[in-house]
């Protein structure tokens, strides 16, 4: 698929959304919806280019869990570096958006 150059909010009626992106030309940041909504769905962002940040943000007062650990209301993740190859999965446990498994180093941000 081609790259995603405009990120905003996610949505989708599948099991699984995958969303190949590049940061080439700016930082990009994705919205996930309401964690209740998407029970059982999981999402992928495989950064194919750039050098600018992936950011994965919940929706307005949720939170993710990243490696494990519950974030702060409002937070998102940061993908370090957007090389090309970095990737993160998330599912929904229908409260949170949980991680699974990510390469390339995802962190912690406040809330934008």
């Amino acid at each position: 698929a081609a790259p995603d150059t405009t990120a905003g909010a996610v949505l989708w009626t599948g099991s699984v959304l995958k969303v190949f992106t590049s940061a080439s030309a700016a930082l990009r940041t994705y919205t996930l919806p309401a964690a209740a909504a998407y029970a059982d769905r999981g999402i992928i962002i495989y950064v194919v280019a750039g050098t600018n940040h992936v950011n994965v943000q919940p929706a307005s007062g949720a939170a993710l869990v990243l490696a494990g650990t519950l974030l702060t209301a409002n937070h998102y993740v940061q993908a370090g570096t957007s090389a090309a190859g970095n990737f993160i999965c998330f599912v929904s446990d229908g409260t949170n958006w949980v991680s699974l498994g990510s390469s390339g180093t995802w962190a912690d941000a406040a809330g934008p």
